[in-house]
């Protein structure tokens, strides 16, 4: 048995669905078909990549697929990857060598 408000938020969400898709605009997928076995974790990080930048230097990074890390050589560091969620904080960061 389904209260009225959750009715209510499940019809809502079809209505626009519907509508979304008469109006031509694509159906934006939920996070559950973006994690699927379907998209490659090398897919994934592409994706990242091309919207992330360096925390400190606002420049593009690099993956060091390895190291499983997000490389940014003006800055000097590299920045873990974790279950292929990236950790962006400069106090957690490596130091690079040089």
């Amino acid at each position: 048995h389904m209260s009225f408000s959750r009715f209510a938020v499940r019809s809502c969400t079809w209505w626009r669905a519907v509508a979304s898709r008469q109006q031509g605009h694509p159906i934006r997928p939920s996070g559950r078909e973006l994690s699927s076995a379907a998209v490659s974790s090398d897919d994934k990080m592409e994706a990242l990549l091309k919207i992330i930048v360096c925390p400190m230097t606002k420049k593009p990074l690099v993956f060091d697929r390895a190291r499983q890390e997000l490389v940014s050589e003006a800055a000097g560091l590299a920045f873990a990857v974790v279950n292929g969620i990236p950790n962006m904080l400069v106090g957690d960061a490596r130091k690079l060598g040089k």
